[in-house]
């Protein structure tokens, strides 16, 4: 099964740890899993964030899930490239959003 998890949420809220804990289920359970970060939740990927959620997706995107950032939220967050984001995190855009909500078998939103 493949699963879209939208994160929304800033660094601050739940999302980004919930969506994780369920990645790392849904990988267990041999799922593909593709998270997304748009508005808000682009903060979560940034490089020099503090806290525990830069390092844990950095890790989810080893283990195989694909991390992806708006592009436009980011530029407009200062996040210019990819290397601005966390390790193992892409651009993308909301083309490629409705792309992967099309093509998944879930999509949740954590905002």
């Amino acid at each position: 099964m493949r699963l879209l998890l939208l994160v929304l949420s800033s660094p601050g809220g739940h999302g980004v740890t919930t969506a994780s804990k369920l990645a790392e289920a849904a990988l267990r359970r041999g799922h593909e899993v593709i998270i997304f970060f748009t508005g808000e939740g682009v903060e979560n990927l940034r490089r020099d964030a503090e806290g525990p959620s830069a390092r844990l997706l950095a890790k989810l995107a080893a283990r195989g899930v694909r991390v992806l950032a708006c592009r436009e939220s980011a530029r407009r967050k200062g996040l210019l490239v990819e290397g601005d984001l966390v390790e193992g995190a892409e651009m993308s855009s909301l083309a490629e959003m409705v792309e992967l909500m099309d093509s998944s078998d879930r999509t949740l939103v954590f905002g």
